[in-house]
């Protein structure tokens, strides 16, 4: 169980440093856009990686099964992250606040 944990813990570094160069990269392209295809590509990669490296001794029965299971709670881990951080709405401390008076 160790050795799963560091190998697993190991391609989530290196897909997290992958994520930052790839949004780096591609931010030119708009924030949102580098973010998603950041996603993507390391989403794919840290799937191929750990079925390869991680769990290379379990049995591959149901590979569309593991693939879309993987995909999918990866997504979905996304998406509930990205839900989850509030708007820049504009209102903060550098907002213009609309309670000012005019004198």
């Amino acid at each position: 169980m160790a050795p799963e944990a560091v190998a697993f813990a190991a391609i989530g570094l290196g897909n997290l440093v992958l994520f930052f160069l790839i949004f780096n990269v591609l931010i030119f392209i708009g924030a949102v856009k580098a973010t998603v295809i950041a996603t993507l590509v390391t989403t794919y990669l840290a799937y191929l990686a750990n079925r390869h490296w991680t769990y290379k001794d379990r049995p591959r029965r149901a590979v569309r099964r593991e693939y879309t299971l993987s995909i999918g709670s990866r997504s979905t881990s996304r998406a509930r992250s990205a839900s989850a951080s509030p708007p820049c709405s504009g209102s903060g401390p550098t907002a213009p606040s609309s309670s000012r008076t005019r004198r």
